[in-house]
């Protein structure tokens, strides 16, 4: 017995592995087409392809790898669970949870709704970007007000990003010096390393610029803006085991495990500059 299980445990490493270089592989620019990534694809597109078709990449992350990843780590501490996986895009997610067809929904933007009960487990982080040579990179402490003056190239209005934006910047987004729109993160950050602008994008997006110091992110005040992945039911839900045990795996595992993958910035604290008086003579 002791022997089938060490075996069982071997395999599943095995495969976490594989789904973890599957979402490691895209931010490093591995070749995809070599023996090894020829591999990882085969074994771990059964599941990645359907989540891919609702669940887009974020720059080089690849998230539907990541939701795979959660998944796999989930079902191999419940053996005895099946995964029965559905994908809908938001407005039919929002129509399953309506109708009770639902039992938990993992969303980005939850509903404002009373209906629903929204819980984060992990943190979605935005960064506002520019060019190491930019004016402001060395500065510290800059305001929303000095910063919406900059040119900003951004993604169009109605996509997650804007929105994420309009959020961060509160008030100050009516005064917003946009420079150009652009529909493609990826074109945004090249305009950005052109020294066309600054732009305001996923952290995930921006992570190997920033470390390979191609990029640097502003000192913003309240910047990392700290959005998250949330959880969803309705209120009255009376989720099942398994849902139940999939909520407590994320809400206790699903940070860490994703930043394993990808890790995120800290938000940054920022003292008030004082005030000072001169007396007058």
């Amino acid at each position: 017995m002791a022997a089938i299980l060490f075996i069982l445990d071997a395999l599943l490493t095995l495969v976490v592995v594989a789904f973890l270089l599957r979402a490691l592989m895209p931010l490093v620019r591995a070749d995809f087409r070599n023996p090894l990534g020829q591999a990882v694809l085969r074994f771990t597109d059964p599941l990645v392809r359907p989540l891919r078709r609702v669940i887009g990449p974020v720059g080089r992350v690849d998230t539907a790898s990541i939701v795979a990843l959660l998944l796999v780590q989930f079902a191999g501490r419940h053996p005895g669970v099946r995964l029965n996986l559905a994908v809908h895009n938001r407005e039919d997610l929002l129509v399953q949870l309506a109708d009770n067809l639902t039992d938990l929904a993992v969303m980005v933007r939850p509903p404002q709704d009373a209906d629903t009960v929204s819980e984060p487990f992990a943190p979605h982080p935005y960064v506002i970007v520019a060019p190491p040579g930019h004016a402001l990179a060395r500065e510290r402490g800059i305001t929303l007000a000095q910063v919406v003056r900059e040119p900003f190239i951004v993604r169009e209005k109605g996509s997650d990003t804007w929105q994420s934006m309009a959020d961060g910047l509160g008030r100050q987004l009516e005064r917003l010096n946009v420079a150009m729109e652009i529909r493609s993160t990826e074109t945004i950050k090249q305009a950005v390393l052109a020294g066309m602008g600054i732009s305001f994008l996923s952290a995930h997006t921006v992570s190997r610029e920033l470390r390979d110091k191609s990029l640097v992110t502003l000192d913003v005040q309240g910047f990392p803006l700290m959005l998250n992945w949330y959880l969803v039911q309705r209120r009255q839900k009376r989720l099942p085991p398994v849902a139940r045990a999939f909520r407590e795996f994320l809400l206790a595992e699903g940070a860490r495990l994703i930043r394993e993958v990808d890790p995120l910035p800290t938000p940054k604290a920022h003292r008030a500059k004082p005030k000072v008086r001169v007396p007058s003579r």
